[in-house]
């Protein structure tokens, strides 16, 4: 990741760190990864985000700060976070920056980056219609038990 003159990020920033990496899904697939941010601001929330094919996500967690058994003074849970993308070549990267000052450090921790192939929509659509059929079946087998009939 490049945080140079005209870095895509819409805020400044006093350092950062990144890494990216490139990859091909070979099908429709879901992207997922855990992720937990960690630091030592209080107060300052410093962003940390994803970015994927060129599109800035920024991570912002949904629990409580606590403190942390790391070096940092604080943390949050893991959280997981996952999305759709189709097949091909994709690039992934992850970040988090010190907006505030230069003094305080904080830090993002990827694991469990995973992709999980899409059933195909045809699939779907043939497994709809045979629960739809079961469905009709299990209606006009109950009628005819009851000696209900449907007529036009």
């Amino acid at each position: 990741m490049s945080f140079g003159v005209g870095h895509p990020l819409p805020f400044n920033f006093w350092e950062a760190s990144g890494i990216k990496q490139s990859f091909v899904a070979n099908t429709d697939a879901l992207l997922s990864f855990t992720w937990k941010f960690l630091t030592d601001e209080g107060s300052v929330f410093d962003p940390r985000f994803y970015v994927l094919d060129g599109l800035l996500n920024m991570l912002n967690p949904n629990t409580a700060l606590v403190p942390s058994p790391t070096p940092f003074a604080g943390e949050y849970s893991y959280e997981t976070t996952t999305v759709f993308i189709p097949a091909g070549l994709h690039t992934i990267g992850f970040g988090v920056t010190d907006v505030a000052d230069n003094l305080g450090n904080s830090g993002l921790l990827v694991d469990d980056i995973s992709l999980r192939a899409v059933p195909e929509s045809p699939s779907w659509l043939l497994f709809g219609l045979g629960l739809m059929g079961i469905a009709t079946g299990r209606i006009v087998i109950s009628r005819r038990e009851h000696g209900q009939t449907h007529t036009r």
